[in-house]
């Protein structure tokens, strides 16, 4: 795995926010902020099968046969997925110092989860007439003051606004988007926020490339599926918290995880 140090005006802008929240943080925790891992090279993720998901068509002819419309040349249509996850039971509030818990989702990577801090759905449709939609979801967040969150002291949703869908193009033979992502923990301005952000080009061919970066915590899962279909679901990327220590990587200025993926 190819490493790095962050920037002098990086590490100063890390520095500053510990200084004045996180006085008692350790010298490894430290040091491991100011540590880029997998940004060198882009990783660029190819099916093992020579016939991927996107190429599946014979599956999905079998599926979605009776759903054809009359005339169309074209009818996959899909569903884009991405969702953010606490993937343990809790985890220590990041507020400094103030001894509570976040309640976590308590899960492993799943497309059909239905425990998750935040999700966007893209809808893409190339026929009968070329459209695309998007739906967003936030997940009520829990401040407790036991690890196993059973003495609750509030909960909060925070608001949606803070993820924003882009349409680029949407023709018959290629849609493209972007989606950016900065929702933060809804009980005080203090709180960290979760960042995310990509763009992506989906073909009729079909293909899709996707080019993205996200915060180092929590969980993080991308998805696409053929809509009404019963072929199999396709993870675009992945990216697995180490420990629960890993969400001081939500401080601002944190180094970020990149991904570019070709399917």
């Amino acid at each position: 795995m190819a490493k790095t140090r962050v920037s002098k005006d990086r590490r100063k802008e890390i520095n500053n926010y510990i200084k004045n929240n996180y006085k008692e943080m350790t010298k490894e925790k430290k040091e491991k902020l100011f540590e880029v891992t997998g940004t060198l090279s882009n990783k660029i993720r190819t099916p093992v099968k020579k016939e991927s998901f996107l190429k599946q068509e014979d599956l999905f002819v079998k599926t979605q046969a009776a759903k054809r419309l009359p005339g169309s040349k074209n009818w996959m249509n899909y569903l884009v997925r991405y969702t953010t996850f606490i993937p343990y039971k809790s985890v220590e509030d990041p507020k400094p110092f103030n001894s509570t818990y976040l309640k976590g989702d308590n899960r492993g990577f799943g497309f059909f989860a239905r425990s998750f801090r935040t999700r966007s759905d893209i809808y893409t449709y190339f026929s009968p007439s070329k459209k695309f939609k998007y739906d967003k979801k936030i997940g009520q967040s829990e401040r407790c003051k036991d690890k196993d969150c059973k003495n609750v002291i509030e909960k909060k949703t925070a608001s949606d606004s803070g993820i924003e869908v882009f349409k680029d193009k949407v023709s018959n033979k290629e849609i493209k988007w972007r989606v950016k992502h900065d929702v933060g923990i809804p009980f005080g301005d203090e709180y960290p926020n979760i960042n995310y952000f990509y763009e992506a080009t989906l073909t009729n061919k079909p293909s899709l490339v996707v080019k993205g970066a996200h915060d180092k915590a929590p969980n993080h899962e991308f998805y696409i599926a053929l809509q009404n279909s019963d072929a199999p679901v396709q993870t675009i990327h992945k990216y697995k918290v180490s420990s629960k220590s890993d969400f001081l990587f939500l401080i601002p200025g944190a180094p970020q995880e990149f991904f570019n993926v070709s399917l």
